[in-house]
């Protein structure tokens, strides 16, 4: 017969192993949710927000222009007629950003560098050097 003493430990130690179970799931996730962060390693400091190829672009619509300022998130670019979602970035600054991009009925995968400097960004195409640098300003609005 187990006495009253053993069955107290036996429920502690049943106790304390659903405890650690359940911080190893909590680790897990956190772990798992870090891994499968967008753009794979995106930094904070990844410029979001809205950015156009003049500031007067800032307020153009959809349907008036084709003048638009691009959609920056942490996992994607959305210009005028196309899509890029973003697979991985690289660097703080500049930011060497891999890219999966869908528009007008083709896909590429690209590469481009992006410098912040204040309100200004400057962009270059990784993929084909052949391609001129050229600067975007953060809208406001």
């Amino acid at each position: 017969m187990i006495s009253h003493r053993m069955k107290s430990v036996n429920r502690n130690m049943i106790a304390q192993i659903s405890m650690d179970n359940s911080m190893r799931k909590i680790a897990l996730f956190i772990v798992l949710g870090m891994l499968c962060t967008p753009a794979l390693g995106a930094d904070a400091r990844f410029p979001t927000g809205r950015w156009a190829g003049k500031p007067s672009w800032c307020n153009n619509r959809p349907g008036e222009t084709d003048a638009l300022p691009q959609i920056f998130t942490r996992t994607s670019i959305e210009g005028y007629e196309n899509t890029c979602r973003i697979t991985r970035i690289k660097g703080n600054n500049p930011f060497d950003v891999s890219l999966a991009c869908t528009g007008e009925g083709m896909t590429s995968k690209e590469r481009t560098r992006y410098t912040i400097n204040g309100n200004t960004m400057l962009v270059q195409d990784l993929t084909d050097s052949r391609t001129r640098p050229y600067t975007l300003h953060r809208c406001r609005t």
